[in-house]
């Protein structure tokens, strides 16, 4: 097995211990910790929203630009330096984007621009990643919003000599969840906007960040074998079976795992009894509690 010790980016729209609306985040905490408990370098890249936690602590690090190449004004953004239990973690700041009171929207309704949103949030990590003189062997991307990312390093940022040895990797947590929009709200992106690649859009007036990501990335993986198995279905995939299909040669199934320090029915503090392989009784101490509650 090649030990070679490794530079990865890691970018997600949550991290756990800063933001979080479901399983993206705990994966977004654990495995970059995992990784730098095994000698690697690993930078994480999300971004700076209003609610994210332990913003008291960031320290800003770059004053950026995003060149649009339109008729729109360049977007100006800052990094704000934090850190996960030693791992450096990098936010990017734009009140435009990322100062509201929810994620991805609110009382249930998605933002109307959030293909603009994370189009700029990859744009914004590669050019963090630059910044930062980080030249990754590896970029992880997670789930539809950095779906452009690796489409990105082919086209924008080709080339780069600080990418040019770096591979993609993209993780489908979820795909019902495929980030589709009209590509004519992407003006930031010229290589989008102006595209006719049927491999990238939807019937060509749309964009499907997923499926970008599926097409370009080096490798592509998801949260277990059995939901690869699904995903090389046109239900189980909801409709993008025959992408994954074309990429069946890099695409892997991996189980994902459980952080035990944070998950352990021994030690749990949100359980009113422990349990443990050897002894459950504790088990179905708490099956009947939760039974007393709800009833």
């Amino acid at each position: 097995m090649d030990s070679k010790k490794l530079k990865i980016l890691f970018i997600s729209s949550e991290v756990e211990g800063f933001s979080k609306t479901g399983g993206l985040a705990d994966v977004a905490k654990a495995l970059p910790l995992e990784l730098r408990n095994m000698g690697h370098e690993v930078v994480i890249i999300t971004p700076f929203y209003r609610t994210l936690e332990h913003r008291e602590t960031a320290k800003q690090v770059h004053q950026l630009h995003l060149k649009t190449d339109t008729a729109r004004p360049d977007i100006p953004f800052s990094v704000q330096a934090l850190s996960l239990d030693g791992v450096k973690v990098l936010a990017i700041d734009n009140a435009h984007y990322f100062d509201r009171s929810g994620l991805y929207g609110e009382e249930n309704n998605a933002y109307a621009d959030n293909g603009e949103r994370f189009a700029f949030f990859g744009i914004a990590a590669l050019l963090t990643a630059l910044a930062e003189d980080f030249s990754p062997d590896i970029i992880h991307c997670n789930d539809w919003h950095t779906g452009l990312v690796p489409y990105l390093l082919k086209t924008r940022f080709h080339n780069y000599s600080q990418f040019s040895e770096t591979k993609t990797v993209l993780t489908s947590h979820n795909s019902a969840y495929q980030g589709i929009f009209e590509k004519s709200l992407l003006s930031l992106i010229p290589e989008v906007s102006s595209c006719m690649d049927d491999r990238v859009l939807e019937s060509y007036s749309y964009i499907n960040f997923l499926k970008v990501g599926v097409i370009y990335a080096d490798k592509i993986n998801t949260v277990s074998p059995n939901y690869a198995s699904e995903l090389l279905t046109p239900l189980g995939s909801h409709g993008m079976s025959d992408h994954f299909i074309e990429r069946i040669h890099d695409f892997e199934g991996i189980l994902n795992g459980c952080d035990y320090n944070d998950w352990s029915p021994e030690t749990d503090k949100l359980i009113p009894y422990h349990f443990d392989s050897n002894d459950l009784s504790g088990k179905e101490k708490c099956k009947k509690h939760c039974r007393r509650k709800l009833d």
